[in-house]
């Protein structure tokens, strides 16, 4: 039992590179470029990659969906795959015909798909549409049948491209209650999402795509960070103002009396909860500042723009003593749960209320905490329990 892929290789029709396809070299698309591995019963795997890696192309390899251009494929048990919209669904069908249609194909007797319908329909929770075409749903009410259809046929494998996250909050968290409880019976569930905190939670083993290459097996930790790693530039960025150090470059807003005093930033993009953390600022400090009122501070928010933490040398009663350029490094324990947050950077007057601003870096980096562990909420706080035994 397992699945073993064995140099897989997968070429598409050449394409004409040239002036609307009328000149130029006639080239084969390599999609999936002899690629190796093996999984095991019971294995929960993440494949990771940019667009255009070849993830879905694999997928749909492995479904049996496409054939190889060479290599060989082996597969036991029953597959089970939610690829992407559309896909194995007849959208001129009702939804109750395309559960037939989908329990058909994946060999189901029509007494057997006809049992599973109330389970499907229940999961899936569309009310009436579930009469209606598939043409007439949204994507959220297509993906809900979809996934639905998918994990009520008890699959030995578990094929997902891109909806680990479907439908509102309520109907994801019974999404996830229900792959863990495949997981636990053994299933085997391949995964592919952009989310790398989904894959995270699920998934014990990575494996990383790169031009249609496998570019590394391993632990989903490991393999993640180093994905991460690669696709942020490395795990630390560095911001500069523009050469006439009035404005920055790259972020989402900038403004303040002596804008251009945060020459640059350092700060680690890819961060781990729980882990010490540094990042170091360069500042020039006004001439006419007040020492005694000037702070920095660093502002962690969510992608909205709320603020969720904010550090500062005014809340740590730490005190500049002389103006000009200075280096400033902040280290810190990061308590952010897995998720993804950004940095604002400012260097302040608290002289006054409300605070002015010599300068405030709205957006200087967009970072990407990680963990080894399941946490929930955004924060990690750590608390002490006790348990004693009630006197009654």
């Amino acid at each position: 039992m397992g699945i073993y892929v064995k140099n897989l290789t997968k070429l598409y029709k050449p394409q004409c590179v040239g002036i609307r396809g009328l000149f130029g070299i006639r080239k084969k698309i390599k999609a999936v470029d002899n690629v190796s591995f093996e999984i095991k019963d019971g294995e929960c795997v993440g494949i990771i990659g940019r667009n255009g890696s070849g993830k879905s192309t694999l997928l749909k390899l492995l479904c049996s969906i496409t054939s190889q251009t060479s290599g060989s494929i082996s597969a036991d048990g029953r597959i089970s795959a939610l690829l992407e919209l559309g896909t194995g669904f007849n959208p001129e069908y009702t939804g109750i015909s395309n559960i037939y249609l989908n329990g058909t194909v994946l060999g189901l007797k029509k007494a057997e798909i006809k049992a599973l319908i109330p389970e499907i329909t229940d999961f899936a929770d569309i009310g009436d549409f579930i009469y209606r075409p598939v043409k007439t749903y949204s994507d959220g009410m297509f993906l809900r049948l979809a996934f639905a259809c998918a994990v009520a046929v008890s699959p030995d494998i578990l094929i997902i491209d891109e909806a680990m996250s479907v439908g509102d909050f309520i109907f994801r968290q019974k999404c996830y209650k229900k792959l863990e409880s495949l997981k636990a019976a053994g299933t085997t569930v391949i995964a592919v999402s952009h989310d790398i905190d989904i894959l995270r939670r699920f998934c014990d083993r990575a494996l990383w795509l790169d031009n249609g290459r496998l570019r590394m097996d391993g632990d989903i930790a490991e393999v993640s960070a180093a994905y991460m790693e690669a696709v942020t530039g490395g795990t630390e960025r560095a911001l500069y103002v523009s050469p006439d150090n009035t404005k920055n470059i790259s972020c989402l807003n900038r403004f303040g009396s002596a804008e251009g005093s945060i020459v640059s930033a350092r700060i680690p993009e890819v961060q781990v909860t729980d882990r010490e953390q540094k990042i170091s600022l360069i500042l020039d400090i006004p001439e006419e500042a007040e020492l005694s009122d000037m702070a920095v501070s660093l502002a962690f928010k969510d992608l909205s723009g709320l603020d969720l933490v904010v550090v500062s040398t005014a809340d740590k009663g730490i005190a500049f003593t002389k103006t000009g350029r200075l280096i400033i490094d902040i280290k810190y324990v990061c308590r952010l749960c897995p998720g993804r947050y950004s940095v604002s950077v400012s260097l302040e007057d608290r002289g006054s209320q409300p605070i002015k601003y010599f300068d405030y870096i709205d957006g200087a980096a967009t970072i990407e905490v990680m963990s080894d562990r399941q946490y929930f909420g955004l924060f990690r706080t750590d608390a002490d329990f006790e348990i004693k035994e009630c006197q009654t």
